[in-house]
């Protein structure tokens, strides 16, 4: 694999300079936003241990790794780039279970499992569709594991009545929205010619900073697990 070679994928790029996507580089402060907003609440509720603080360090390393890839636009940015934004998926998917359900260490096992089990199995089925019948999702369809995800925790709670659901039903309409805006970049090139992808780092800095917050407000921190007081 050639870790250098160069991705040229968004409106925004024409050229294979560092700076050739502004936009695209500089909205990512929307994620070191999210994650200061995450900090903040965390230290108003004092629930800053650990799981929290790992979730808030994840949404700064997105926009760190999304500032690279939109910057360098290679192979290794690329992974820089992907890397952190799958963890904090799995990760918090599985410590919602625990903090929101209340639920064993062995069903954060189970749940962290399933979805990462779940999410390669829909990739698997939709891949082979993505050169042709899915073309139009430019590359769109790497995230159908977090919309699902999102969709079966909103569910969730709204099943058993959460304090979290209505910042979660509000994540995952922002998240619908900003992947609209992803998915149409490459095809108003010619009439924005700058694209929307920008539009999409923003809405996901939103996203994230709400995920942070009702996990981090509404969640359970069990004592003696965390190495933190809820």
């Amino acid at each position: 694999m050639d870790w250098t070679k160069s991705i040229d994928i968004y409106c925004e790029r024409i050229t294979a300079d560092f700076w050739a996507e502004p936009f695209n580089a500089l909205t990512n402060i929307a994620f070191i936003l999210a994650a200061i907003i995450g900090l903040i609440v965390a230290k108003k509720y004092k629930k800053l241990d650990f799981i929290n603080g790992l979730l808030i360090l994840l949404a700064a390393t997105i926009g760190v790794g999304s500032f690279l890839f939109h910057t360098y636009a290679n192979k290794w940015s690329e992974y820089a780039d992907l890397i952190p934004i799958a963890l904090l998926a799995v990760i918090y998917i599985a410590f919602s279970v625990r903090r929101f359900f209340n639920k064993s260490w062995f069903g954060v096992i189970i749940v962290a499992l399933g979805f990462f089990g779940i999410s390669a199995a829909l990739l698997y089925f939709i891949t082979p569709f993505v050169p042709t019948t899915l073309a139009w999702l430019n590359g769109s369809h790497i995230y159908a594991p977090v919309l699902l995800g999102l969709f079966a925790m909103s569910f969730s709670l709204l099943f058993v009545r959460h304090r979290a659901v209505n910042l979660m039903l509000m994540a995952t309409i922002t998240f619908i929205v900003s992947l609209s805006f992803r998915t149409i970049d490459s095809q108003i090139c010619e009439i924005f010619p700058t694209g929307t992808h920008f539009v999409w780092h923003s809405l996901n800095g939103l996203m994230i900073a709400l995920l942070l917050v009702a996990i981090i407000k509404y969640g359970k921190i069990k004592a003696g697990v965390s190495g933190s007081g809820a």
